[in-house]
């Protein structure tokens, strides 16, 4: 399942880094996810709704269970084509 972080999450100079430690949340953000199945450091190859494609790493924990990834809205835009659903179904491949 794929989700994109909360707008209110965006780094604001206080809040919000991800659990890396070095990596602010940024909404326009491209390449980086949050996954609990997954250790941060993973590259996933990630395939939306939308038939396009993107390797994302991992830098973040997610609030979802397995096999869950949570991405930028721009990421998400770019795989499933629209926010509205707010969720989707993707194919996910660890790539390291």
């Amino acid at each position: 399942t794929l989700t994109f972080y909360h707008p209110s999450l965006a780094w604001d100079g206080v809040c919000c880094l991800m659990a890396d430690g070095l990596t602010p949340y940024e909404p326009t953000a491209s390449g980086i996810a949050a996954a609990n199945t997954w250790p941060i450091g993973s590259v996933l190859f990630v395939c939306g709704p939308s038939k396009r494609c993107l390797s994302l790493e991992v830098r973040d924990k997610g609030l979802g269970g397995d096999a869950w990834v949570d991405v930028s809205e721009k990421d998400f835009l770019v795989l499933v084509g629209s926010l509205r659903p707010g969720r989707a179904s993707v194919t996910v491949e660890a790539l390291e």
